[in-house]
């Protein structure tokens, strides 16, 4: 069984000694377990701190991980189990461990087949119901089992289970991807942590450098249960880390403070309730809404919020083609004649936009305009999309064209930039009728791009990947321009202006760059990756009459602007937002999210320490000719 098919990155030393550092482990009678032990590097920094193994105990689904951790550990009680099976809930008792430490899977349910059978998600959620009522867990964390959407990966219900077995006063301490936060598939876990939990120390993985195999940012999380005679939450610590800090034996080895380095320092500072800067790393003391990310402006919105669906906006992504290089045209701006490299290797000279069936396409974003309008010559690229199949013989000129060119490209390769070699016909997202299918689908073929839907043509786009912050455009009126998959696109089901001009002032306001920022994945480079999914699901204040009409005065202004939105004119955007939401204060918010919003991107931008890769799409040609006629349907 693979490392990357169960998740397992195992944890090492450095980030568990950090998390172990954060642990209060002075109570007598101790006991502490990992449900998802691995090799047994949480349980081995406990031991560094003082702990018995005869206090630890474990469990992993992985046979070979368990005779390591067993080899590491040999006086502690490690067993080879499923963690949400029956054989581990024997271990467990009935709860009430005073420490729950692990590094849980962050794997998605697709890759565990091999272990739990055809419908994984089903089986790990009734697993762990059973496990829950084993050991008598609150009504909470069962309904919480019941409800985590089936798009959650593996260390949402590890989360719930580690949860569920700290009895009252214990600690909870876990490695945990950083979208737990700010996900909506992790809303189930961020419940029980506000309802069950204070939360002691959050620290950050700020430079993505942990867990380099995994690559993925991470947070370590320290959380004690409350007892029942306190409910009153306390205030915890968020302690941001970069390389900076990081010394070939810790991740804290470079940290100074008073007159102390190393860890040493890092216990000091993490104990102390000043906000402290030094050597790449910052702590600053906060309230619970504030260390999950959640804070109360968002917490109160969340009472009466909508989405863009709500609003008659809809949400998809571009043009998909899967063989750019057969199907997209580039217009010389000197001449205005189209053509492409393939095009060109056919001995077919460039031709006028008229003479093929092309329509224009956004397709980069060095297209975008430095305005929020993008006007028809902005476009440069053109998408090649036949509506019928081609004669078996063709007659015009054109035809004969189109017919070289269909030709070339099923007797070619195309060289990958990963090495592999594939048959043009191959390589498109079109789903014919012929040997690449295996659903005939009558007069589809290779060279035909489907219908252009709304999401094709849509009246807003938004880059994928973002750079800096989140922005969007107006494509040209008439929606006869497309947008390539590169973009994120936007839709009004009915044309209204007032509402046209809304949603652009919102899609460009602070409020809704930073719900990006909180709920997008943040790529190796720096770069912010905004996907419709995220777009979807982003909280809206509920339409209204007159918030429409207050934010198309905006967005009217923002049309006939340049480049240049000015702080003024988003801030009325902002305050029109924070105001249909019913936040107190709306002033104050804003200015909130203003500077929250400028520090996520100066850490984003830390991030970039390499060249972000391009868009651009390498299409070369192999020009050794080879049959295949297998691949042209109608001849």
């Amino acid at each position: 069984m693979s490392k990357k098919t169960i998740g397992q990155y195992f944890s090492g030393p450095l980030v568990s000694d950090l998390l172990a550092s954060l642990i209060d482990l002075g109570q007598s009678g101790f006991r502490a377990i990992d449900p998802m032990v691995g090799s047994g590097d949480m349980l081995s920094a406990l031991v560094r701190r003082g702990v018995s193994q005869d206090a630890l105990y474990g469990v992993d689904v992985d046979g070979d991980a368990v005779e390591l951790a067993k080899a590491n550990l040999p006086e502690a009680s490690i067993i080879h189990a499923d963690a949400f099976g029956k054989d581990a809930s024997s271990m467990y008792g009935g709860g009430e461990w005073d420490l729950v430490i692990t590094n849980p899977p962050y794997v998605r349910y697709q890759n565990l087949a091999e272990i739990y059978g055809i419908d994984p998600a089903a089986t790990v959620r009734r697993q762990l119901i059973e496990t829950l009522e084993t050991i008598h867990a609150k009504q909470e964390y069962v309904d919480a089992a019941k409800r985590y959407p089936g798009t959650a990966d593996l260390a949402v219900p590890s989360w719930i289970l580690c949860a569920a077995l700290v009895g009252r006063g214990g600690t909870l301490a876990m490695v945990l991807p950083n979208s737990w936060s700010t996900r909506e598939y992790a809303k189930p876990v961020r419940d029980l942590l506000g309802s069950e939990f204070d939360v002691e120390y959050l620290v950050e993985d700020e430079s993505r450098c942990w867990f380099t195999e995994a690559q993925i940012s991470v947070n370590l999380l320290v959380a004690r249960k409350k007892t029942e005679s306190r409910g009153t939450p306390i205030l915890g610590r968020r302690i941001r880390l970069n390389r900076k800090a990081a010394s070939s034996s810790s991740l804290v080895g470079r940290v100074r403070f008073q007159a102390k380095t190393g860890p040493e320092a890092f216990r000091d500072i993490c104990r102390s309730e000043s906000d402290i800067k030094t050597n790449g790393l910052e702590a600053i003391t906060c309230t619970q809404e504030a260390l999950v990310e959640k804070g109360p402006s968002f917490a109160l919105a969340e009472q009466g919020h909508a989405v863009l669906d709500d609003w008659g906006v809809s949400v998809g992504q571009g043009l998909r083609t899967g063989a750019n290089g057969f199907f997209y045209f580039t217009r010389d701006p000197d001449s205005g004649m189209v053509s492409n490299d393939l095009w060109n290797l056919t001995g077919n000279p460039p031709v006028t936009e008229e003479t093929l069936p092309l329509v224009p396409t956004l397709r980069y974003q060095n297209e975008l305009p430095n305005g929020f309008e993008i006007a028809p010559s902005d476009i440069r690229h053109m998408v090649l999309a036949i509506r019928s199949h081609l004669p078996e013989s063709a007659c015009t000129e054109n035809e004969r064209r189109i017919d070289r060119y269909i030709s070339y490209a099923e007797n070619h390769r195309v060289n990958s930039p990963g090495g592999r070699s594939k048959y043009i016909p191959g390589l498109s997202a079109v789903r014919t009728n012929g040997p690449l299918s295996t659903v005939p689908d009558a007069g589809r073929y290779w060279y035909m791009l489907p219908d252009m839907k709304p999401r094709h043509r849509p009246d807003i786009v938004i880059p994928r990947i973002n750079a800096s912050m989140v922005r969007a455009w107006r494509m040209p009126e008439g929606r006869n321009v497309a947008a390539d998959a590169n973009f994120s696109t936007i839709w009004l089901r009915t044309l209204d202006e007032t509402v046209m001009d809304a949603t652009m002032a919102l899609l460009n306001s602070t409020y809704f760059a930073l719900m990006m920022e909180r709920r997008c994945n943040i790529l190796g480079g720096g770069a912010l990756k905004c996907e419709a999914t995220s777009i979807r699901a982003a909280m809206m204040p509920k339409p209204d009459a007159s918030m429409f009409e207050s934010l198309s005065r905006t967005g009217l202004v923002l049309r006939q602007m340049g480049p240049v939105v000015t702080t003024k004119l988003r801030r009325q955007a902002d305050m029109v937002i924070a105001s249909a939401f019913g936040l107190e204060d709306p002033h104050h918010v804003v200015i909130g999210w203003e500077r929250e919003l400028h520090d996520r991107i100066q850490r984003r931008n830390k991030w970039s320490n390499r060249k972000t890769p391009t868009n651009l799409e390498r299409f070369s040609i192999d020009p050794r000719p080879e049959s295949s006629s297998r691949w042209r349907i109608g001849v």
